[in-house]
């Protein structure tokens, strides 16, 4: 979502939020698999989604005063974030293009001309239909 400038927002809630063992209080609104932004938070600001408990797992405890934005990022775009992270897991972008140890080897993603390329390079036409010019919230 921060690569595209994008958050796909839906409606917002501005209030005082309490995030405390990662329950946001007041979250009744909110669903389990929610994605949602959160603007005014010290510790916990930007994109998250829900577990299946409806908690914001890894979020640190605070009570702030703010927005909740409700996202809404369409299935084809969860799919594209999901086939990026697989390729990044499969080509380790941080490695060397290509390393060689005696008997080992080892050779990152590279482009026709054998220089390393990382996942923007390899999904950004995919990624056009949903950029923005500037961020509707804060990612």
């Amino acid at each position: 979502m921060r690569e595209v400038r994008n958050c796909f927002p839906a409606s917002s809630m501005r209030g005082t939020w309490t995030i405390a063992g990662g329950h946001l209080t007041p979250g009744d609104l909110l669903l389990p698999g929610d994605w949602i932004a959160l603007e005014g938070s010290l510790y916990n600001d930007g994109a998250h989604q829900l577990d299946e408990h409806g908690d914001l797992p890894g979020a640190r405890d605070e009570t702030f005063t703010g927005v909740i934005w409700l996202l809404r990022p369409p299935g084809a775009f969860l799919e594209l974030c999901a086939e990026i992270a697989a390729w990044e897991a499969r080509w380790d972008t941080g490695a060397l293009a290509q390393e060689r140890l005696e008997g080992y080897g080892w050779r990152g993603a590279t482009d026709a001309n054998g220089l390393p390329v990382d996942w923007r390079d390899v999904f950004r036409a995919r990624l056009i239909p949903y950029r923005r010019m500037f961020p509707e919230v804060n990612p």
